[in-house]
């Protein structure tokens, strides 16, 4: 739609293309918002607009949903919200709206994110002192409680893509019975004393390694010498 993107938002750290870093969520988001805006002849997309939007989709059903939010009451005080924005003339992108998106484009990278999330909009919109921050007061949504399960939800996003890169690097592991330290001879007796941890971490057998970043670089540090090799004692999880 015309006018969605406002490019170089700027930022303490220099300029940001936010387009780029959408997620395909909050694209979708931002395209309900002009809609709910040329629906009801508002002449500005508002953070109204963009609350009521993000009950389409994935991510903001599931955060009100978490909230304990009773869909009919939110509508209704959406509508009342609705019912108070000024009318006339074609939809734009107010001047509001962008500095939500700039508040989320900082939100995402304080917290490292690839992408800007609708999560991220959600909790910048409730931070900011707006009609709709005011929707969600009347809701007894305080942004504390956003922020909370937003944290969660970008956790999640960041084990699952490193699930996901771990699965790609595992399929260069060899596909025939030899040794998984790539001796490339077979290791009968060796299989038979042992177990063959690559072998189980490639087969999803082994849980997750979390905190542990430095540790596993020096470790890749000392094998990547070609002189050394490396033991790890001590029980699970320590």
């Amino acid at each position: 739609d015309k006018g969605i993107s406002r490019k170089s938002l700027t930022k303490t750290s220099g300029t940001v293309e936010v387009e780029k870093y959408l997620s395909p969520e909050v694209w979708k988001m931002l395209e309900e918002a002009f809609r709910y805006a040329r629906k009801f002849k508002h002449n500005e997309v508002t953070e109204v607009h963009l609350l009521a939007a993000s009950l389409k989709t994935h991510t903001g059903q599931a955060i009100f949903s978490r909230l304990g939010v009773e869909p009919e009451k939110l509508y209704n005080t959406l509508s009342n919200a609705f019912a108070t924005l000024p009318t006339g003339g074609d939809a734009v992108l107010s001047f509001g709206v962008v500095a939500t998106l700039n508040q989320g484009t900082q939100l995402a990278l304080d917290r490292r994110s690839h992408n800007i999330e609708v999560g991220e909009i959600i909790l910048a919109i409730a931070e900011k002192q707006s009609l709709a921050s005011e929707v969600l007061e009347e809701l007894a949504i305080e942004p504390v409680m956003i922020a909370n399960i937003t944290i969660w939800f970008a956790a999640r996003r960041r084990l699952l893509r490193e699930v996901r890169r771990r699965a790609r690097r595992a399929t260069w592991r060899p596909r025939h019975a030899l040794d998984r330290a790539y001796l490339a001879v077979a290791t009968p007796l060796l299989d038979q004393m042992s177990r063959d941890f690559t072998y189980l971490a490639a087969h999803g057998y082994l849980k997750p390694c979390l905190g542990r970043g430095k540790e596993i670089s020096e470790i890749f540090r000392i094998i990547s010498g070609g002189q050394s090799s490396v033991v790890l004692v001590g029980e699970a999880g320590v």
